[in-house]
């Protein structure tokens, strides 16, 4: 089996809501805390820890965290920083707003983790790659990282696709159910959120 480091990214502003996304609760859990219950399930070997922006420090759910080294360049800053901070073959990143995501998705997404890809990325129901919920080996795109933002580029996180060896995942062979890719990005959001999850945390509809 492979060593995977695992890495929740809570570093954004959140600056629509008003608060930090991963603090927001739902049924009285935070975000931050119903993915970490998953992703420790999905992978109990793995150590997973938290990456913050370097001016955000509210983290309270206990977890060791580690901080951007390149800021303000959205996605890549987080995954940068997971896989500078990342001591193990393979690291998995996951966005902090994407409170629906199950255990089954991560591990199964986690059996195409093997010698033939760099990346494996999941598909959402409408087909688009997630990379904010993916497996990177770690020192072959950690390089190609450190090489596009000391350049000063900050393009699309999927086009780092485009360099390495990927292994896309249809929805079909890594999903349970539909709303698993719910993107929490307003108040509005949350509320589907709430209506979806029951006071255990376990989706109840679709």
């Amino acid at each position: 089996m492979n060593t995977i480091d695992a890495f929740i990214l809570i570093g954004g502003k959140s600056s629509r809501m008003g608060e930090p996304k991963h603090l927001i609760e739902i049924h009285g859990t935070t975000m931050l805390d119903l993915i970490l219950d998953q992703v420790r399930f999905a992978l109990p070997e793995s150590r997973v820890r938290l990456v913050t922006s370097a001016g955000i420090d509210t983290v309270t759910s206990g977890g060791e965290y580690v901080k951007d080294v390149f800021a303000d360049r959205g996605a890549w800053s987080g995954v940068h920083a997971a896989l500078v901070n990342s001591k193990s073959e393979w690291t998995f990143v996951i966005a902090c707003d994407f409170p629906l995501i199950s255990s089954s998705l991560i591990r199964n997404l986690a059996h195409f983790v093997n010698e033939h890809a760099d990346t494996v990325i999941p598909r959402q129901p409408d087909g688009r790659p997630q990379p904010l919920c993916a497996f990177y080996r770690t020192t072959v795109c950690r390089k190609l990282a450190d090489s596009i933002l000391s350049s000063g580029e900050t393009p699309a996180l999927l086009s780092m696709s485009d360099s390495v060896r990927t292994k896309f995942v249809a929805f079909e062979e890594c999903g349970t159910h539909k709303n698993e890719f719910l993107n929490v990005n307003s108040w509005q959001e949350v509320e589907k959120a709430v209506s979806l999850l029951d006071a255990n945390g376990r989706v109840v509809a679709e």
